[in-house]
């Protein structure tokens, strides 16, 4: 009586058993990395106002915070607030902060309920003031409820009353 093997049965049974034992190694260092940790923010870290409107993270890491009394930068250590001066007109045009958006580029939007809205310029660490005036090409009205960019890069601009005005730029001009 001769026995004849096999050969891709047995092939066939020592990878499957290979890949089994490989699956069970893997599983582990899997689940180790879905844990998540979460850090609270409060005023005794720093944070000036406990009520926040929007909440956004740069590219450069930084969370910012939209308040009814600023805006707040967070480095992952301290606090910074930035406010409206009324004899600074690179200030922030307004305090109560509506909405916050990023572009493609990095820039730095930010709406506000009254005073419309505010470029963030990161290398000078202030801001270009949009608000309405009739008599050049702005942003028609000031009550700014959201931000978003197409993918041309026209900034759009929707408000509490009067629709949407898209933002050019490239050309700096603002179309209804």
């Amino acid at each position: 009586m001769s026995i004849m093997f096999n050969h891709n049965a047995i092939m066939t049974r020592i990878l499957v058993a290979l890949f089994l034992i490989f699956l069970l190694l893997l599983k582990p260092a899997i689940a180790q990395n879905n844990s998540i940790s979460f850090e609270h923010l409060t005023s005794e870290d720093g944070l000036p106002n406990s009520t926040i409107i929007d909440i956004l993270q740069d590219k450069k890491g930084f969370l910012w915070f939209a308040s009814r009394n600023g805006l707040h930068r967070y480095d992952g250590y301290n606090f910074t607030t930035f406010k409206t001066e009324v004899t600074d007109k690179q200030s922030l045009s307004d305090n109560w902060i509506s909405y916050l958006f990023e572009d493609s580029e990095g820039i730095l939007y930010v709406g506000t309920w009254d005073q419309g809205l505010n470029v963030y310029n990161s290398k000078k660490e202030n801001f270009i003031r949009f608000k309405s005036n009739p008599a050049i090409n702005s942003i028609g009205v000031d009550k700014i409820r959201c931000i978003k960019e197409d993918s041309k890069g026209i900034i759009w601009i929707g408000t509490a009353d009067n629709g949407f005005y898209s933002y050019n730029k490239h050309e700096k001009k603002f179309s209804s």
